[in-house]
């Protein structure tokens, strides 16, 4: 009861095929909620910044500071959302872990690239659609992994061979990103913010679903290859004097030494 081997529900011994489409269905839903309320928020807090500072300050600087507000704020945001679920398949790791990582990962992304979403919210972009689109999705690419890698930091704590979530980024936002300005084009320029929630909510929405569907694939496998014992009993063997763990997937035996 509750010890340091303790898995929920169906996970005790092995995280069976109906746990991983369960916890698929909720890691895409937590994804669209997460990247609507993290990027609306973001891009409303980005258009803010840059009203207010662009007659004070370089436009280059202006935008590095909105990026800025963009990574922290999504990050936060999909990051909590992330966590929430996380908590199920991996009981130990820790929210503020998850979400820091996150940010950080989301806030450096943000200024490592430049910004079509911001481009299309502000109205400032001048190439066509499919030029924003091919650029979303190049932004994506470069982003992706940005993002993943902190996560990949903290997800290692807890799962074996947790390399692939970082491609799993790359290629979910190599194709979720044109979906993010797809929705942000849908909004007329200079609409009141209503308007702006009521018609880029449900594409950001279905943006953030679509990228939590694709790293979500990567994400049921990861939860297979669990450390043994887990991050708090690895804590205790090194106590112990004993460091060495076994790594193996719960539904397999363990790989011999």
């Amino acid at each position: 009861m509750g010890g340091l081997d303790a898995q929920p529900d169906d996970a005790a011994g092995r995280f069976g095929e109906p746990a991983r489409r369960r916890l698929w269905w909720l890691w895409v839903v937590a994804n669209g909620v997460g990247e609507a309320l993290g990027l609306g928020g973001a891009a409303v807090a980005g258009v803010l910044v840059l009203d207010s500072l662009r007659a004070d300050l370089p436009t280059v600087w202006a935008r590095l500071l909105s990026a800025v507000v963009f990574g922290v704020i999504l990050g936060a945001v999909v990051g909590l959302a992330q966590a929430t679920v996380l908590r199920w398949p991996l009981p130990f790791l820790r929210r503020r872990t998850w979400v820091a990582a996150t940010t950080l990962g989301g806030t450096i992304g943000w200024l490592a690239v430049s910004v079509p979403l911001l481009d299309q919210m502000t109205g400032r972009a001048t190439s066509g659609l499919a030029g924003q689109l091919v650029t979303a999705a190049g932004f994506g690419l470069v982003a992706g992994p940005i993002l993943g890698v902190p996560q990949w930091a903290v997800l290692r704590e807890h799962v074996h061979r947790a390399t692939p979530w970082i491609w799993a980024n790359a290629a979910a936002w190599t194709l979720g990103a044109p979906a993010v300005v797809l929705a942000a084009g849908s909004v007329p320029t200079g609409a009141a913010w209503y308007v702006v929630a009521a018609l880029a909510l449900p594409g950001l929405s279905a943006a953030g679903a679509m990228v939590g569907a694709i790293h979500g694939l990567v994400l049921v496998r990861l939860v297979g290859y669990r450390l043994e014992p887990n991050v708090y009993a690895h804590r205790v063997v090194e106590e112990l004097g004993h460091t060495e763990l076994r790594y193996g997937r719960d539904d397999e035996p363990p790989p011999p030494h």
